[in-house]
């Protein structure tokens, strides 16, 4: 990979997006800009929870017929994030049509409640769940068998990738996967969160718990007050932890995981929820490429938080880190996204190796669900899902 050679990783950020704090609100920016949206094409998976998540192919198989060599990257986005944001358009529209040898499409993993993904039970999603990541990979195995399938995680999404693959262990199906800004240590980060810099303590905290928040208050359905309350929904929420959530003026991240995340998913506390989710704990577990990125002035992830010695134990992990960045920002002298060199190289360098053929897996039928045959939490089908039924289900 000559990018992430040792005098080669030469990232320099663009002049007018200097500084961490500007290189990481830049995807905001790009949000408000309103910049041209991509042409996916969207399937609805429903779950065996009856949950719903969208997957976004890009480009469409209208626009791009299925080739016999191609293969797949599976995008996970960070918190609330979606295949409409920036930084994820940014990265499908440049690895799918840039000048790469292997034709690549692009699959993003919307979460439930985000880009206009329906929540329509109480189960949310959380940065450590991995439940709904492996029913898409299951209906990409099974939808597209043969095709070596990679998987490359932003922020939260990358935590939940690099957990997947921990757990997974040998068994993983995935050819590789990229880590960008992993947060890696949720306990040091929430460390971080509270007592760093003062754009820490009066930014980012609330930043990412009004992102929350703002998900929660669009299915009063699900989280009001009234449907917890009347007990018409079976969930461990209780209408006094959620009226702190719903109507605290300012909502920091680590009162919406008190709040909410540890009571809906039966985390004891915000630190048992820090400690159990984080994907530090995994990475000995990891037993395909993974190609981990991090920025050492990232202002989420502080330096603390990075695996040295976890990735120089593992023959399995690179970690290269950049002096400048911030979260998942990388905006570099052109205005491109400097990350998107060392991810195709990754990923042309294992295309090329003869690596060991995806198993394919064993199925059966449960009630009309394609579900793994070792576990019927896994599984999938593919639904319709209209404008009427979305708005009804917010």
């Amino acid at each position: 990979m000559p990018s992430l050679r040792q005098n080669g990783i030469s990232f320099r950020p663009h002049r007018w997006c200097f500084g961490p704090h500007m290189q990481t609100v830049y995807d905001t920016v790009q949000l408000w800009l309103r910049r041209p949206a991509l042409a996916y094409q969207r399937k609805w998976l429903r779950m065996p929870d009856q949950g719903l998540i969208s997957i976004d192919f890009y480009p469409s198989f209208a626009d791009r017929p299925l080739q016999q060599d191609e293969c797949f990257v599976i995008v996970i986005p960070g918190l609330t994030g979606g295949s409409e944001h920036a930084y994820i358009t940014a990265f499908s529209e440049a690895i799918c049509l840039g000048q790469s040898p292997v034709p690549i499409r692009c699959v993003v993993c919307n979460y439930r409640g985000c880009s206009n993904t329906p929540i329509v039970t109480p189960k949310f999603y959380h940065g450590g769940g991995t439940q709904d990541l492996r029913c898409a990979i299951l209906y990409l195995m099974t939808a597209f068998p043969g095709h070596k399938l990679f998987g490359i995680g932003f922020s939260l999404g990358s935590n939940v990738l690099v957990k997947y693959a921990g757990e997974e262990g040998k068994r993983c199906p995935l050819t590789g996967i990229i880590s960008l800004g992993n947060i890696w240590d949720y306990v040091q980060a929430a460390k971080h969160m509270e007592t760093g810099p003062w754009l820490n303590r009066f930014f980012y905290k609330y930043m990412l718990g009004r992102a929350i928040r703002e998900v929660v208050m669009k299915h009063p359905n699900m989280y009001g007050l009234p449907a917890i309350s009347e007990g018409k929904l079976r969930t461990r929420l209780r209408s006094a932890s959620m009226s702190v959530l719903l109507h605290t003026r300012w909502v920091s991240f680590e009162l919406c995981v008190a709040n909410f995340l540890c009571p809906l998913f039966g985390f004891a506390s915000t630190q048992d929820y820090y400690a159990r989710t984080s994907s530090m704990r995994y990475i000995d577990k990891v037993a395909i490429p993974c190609l981990a990125l991090n920025s050492r002035d990232d202002p989420i992830v502080p330096p603390q938080c990075l695996p040295f010695c976890q990735a120089l134990a593992s023959p399995w992990f690179i970690l290269a880190t950049t002096r400048y960045g911030g979260h998942i920002g990388w905006v570099d002298e052109d205005g491109n996204r400097w990350y998107i060199k060392p991810v195709l190289e990754f990923i042309q360098a294992l295309h090329q190796c003869e690596l060991r053929p995806q198993v394919r897996p064993q199925l059966k039928m449960q009630k009309g669900m394609i579900c793994a045959s070792d576990c019927k939490a896994i599984g999938f089908q593919e639904v319709s899902v209209t404008p009427e039924t979305n708005k009804a289900c917010q």
